[in-house]
């Protein structure tokens, strides 16, 4: 788990293999997300039942869709567990 930026989380998923995406869920601070590599069995099974799960990425992907899709997914409310 790492708590960080729009940013910095565009720069991993910039250089992030498709194999393994990177993973990126909501925080409670709407500037910070959590970022996972999206390879173990923890992190693909909380993906499939966190509500703050924004989606997996790599950078094979088009950044600035990337972009639009964390911006608009962390516009919506955050989750508490």
């Amino acid at each position: 788990m790492t708590i960080q930026s729009l940013k910095t989380t565009l720069n991993r998923v910039s250089a992030a293999y498709p194999h393994p995406p990177i993973a990126v869920f909501k925080t409670s601070n709407p500037l910070e997300l959590d970022t996972k590599f999206y390879r173990t069995i923890f992190t693909i099974k909380e993906c499939k039942n966190n509500p703050n799960f924004i989606g997996k990425f790599d950078r094979c992907m088009d950044i600035l869709t990337v972009r639009r899709v964390i911006t608009k997914a962390t516009e919506k409310p955050y989750h508490a567990a």
